[in-house]
């Protein structure tokens, strides 16, 4: 009977020299190195917001802390989940925001629903109608000296008394805090009839007032004073006889 000879090489060195490299490829693509493997082989990363940071769940990293009871965002740098928002772009010249970019809306809702007695906090302030006609003709005869727009605003961010800018607890018609603002329409202007006084200066300035809201704070809601615009009084100064 002929004998049938398998051409298969179990030299053990070979067998040794596929086992390594098998280890250095299952190393090489392990989680815990990954972040680097772009670097170490010059691949493009994929690109990426400047604000964006790798959140906890990349490549399986563990959440430092007790996150028992926790909220994690599928942004790590989504700025809701540090204390200190810093000056929005789009909040540049104001003291407060009706609308910004990665509001926390699951983190509020979450705390607003678990916590009932948060509810108490809810505001909205009102800005009141004229009825009266004997009013109304009165105030034809009012020329205000300092141009203004009143309105009530419903803040998603604004700055604290502390000068930091904090998520501020919005949920549409179950949960608002609505605040009543009061603008120049040109701040630092001279005030109406007053500019031609001889030897005094005036100008429209705008005032604040202090407000407490119910705010984010990092994963929790507290309360914080927040400053917004209050009225435009006209100030006079003297500057020479």
């Amino acid at each position: 009977m002929a004998k049938i000879r398998l051409d298969v090489d179990y030299h053990p060195f070979k067998i040794v020299i596929k086992a390594v490299l098998l280890l250095w490829i299952a190393g090489e693509t392990n989680s815990d190195s990954q972040p680097n493997f772009y670097e170490k082989y010059g691949f493009d990363r994929p690109s990426y917001p400047s604000w964006y940071k790798e959140s906890p769940f990349m490549y399986n990293i563990e959440p430092k802390g007790n996150t028992e009871d926790q909220i994690f965002f599928p942004y790590d740098n989504v700025k809701s989940q540090i204390r200190n928002l810093g000056d929005p772009h789009i909040c540049k010249n104001k003291t407060y925001c009706e609308d910004t970019p990665y509001y926390p809306s699951e983190l509020v809702k979450n705390r607003l629903e678990n916590n009932k007695n948060l509810m108490e906090f809810a505001v909205n302030d009102f800005i009141p109608q004229v009825l009266d006609l004997s009013d109304r003709i009165d105030a034809r005869d009012e020329i205000p000296m300092c141009v203004s727009i009143e309105k009530v605003i419903y803040p998603k961010t604004a700055q604290t008394v502390n000068g930091e800018w904090l998520f501020i607890a919005q949920m549409g018609q179950n949960f608002a805090q609505g605040v009543r603002i009061e603008t120049c329409l040109t701040n630092s202007a001279p005030c109406q009839f007053v500019q031609h006084i001889t030897g005094y200066v005036s100008s429209c300035e705008q005032k604040y007032i202090y407000r407490q809201l119910l705010a984010v704070d990092k994963q929790n809601l507290t309360t914080e004073l927040f400053r917004f615009p209050s009225s435009c009084c006209c100030t006079v100064k003297f500057v020479s006889s």
